[in-house]
């Protein structure tokens, strides 16, 4: 029984997903979205943090706890969550695998802006694909 529990929490850290962008509201949110519907587990975060723009959905330690894989948005994002070492610790320690889209910031924005949101999350689709997260459903 207990190897059977311990299988289980082991086939869930390897489907557990946190998504990381900028300030955890928009393209992590949609990467978060479409790994949820790939059957992930996925949650998103935010890596900004700073007096003028404090994000409450910063990448906590807690968040890192139980997850398999990190996907940042975009290189920009990976690169300041490497600034915070107890962050970068526990990815190391824990053997969390790290994977990087590109999806930038100014990606939202024309998406946003020009009604393209769609096509926005289509090119994360096809991204996660690239970076080896396909669909599990029939896994």
């Amino acid at each position: 029984m207990r190897m059977e529990s311990g299988h289980e929490a082991e086939d869930f850290r390897k489907k557990s997903v946190l998504a990381v962008c900028w300030a955890g509201t928009d393209r992590s949110q949609y990467i978060a979205e479409e790994l949820n519907r790939r059957n992930y587990f996925a949650t998103s975060a935010g890596v900004l943090k700073n007096n003028n723009h404090a994000v409450s959905n910063y990448v906590t330690p807690a968040d890192l706890s139980n997850v398999g894989i990190v996907v940042f948005a975009s290189i920009h994002e990976r690169n300041v969550f490497c600034k915070d070492e107890k962050l970068k610790a526990i990815v190391k320690k824990n053997g969390i695998e790290v994977r990087v889209l590109n999806i930038t910031e100014s990606d939202k924005d024309r998406a946003h802006n020009y009604g393209k949101v769609e096509e926005l999350k289509a090119e994360i689709s096809k991204q996660l694909d690239c970076i080896g997260l396909k669909d599990l459903t029939n896994q």
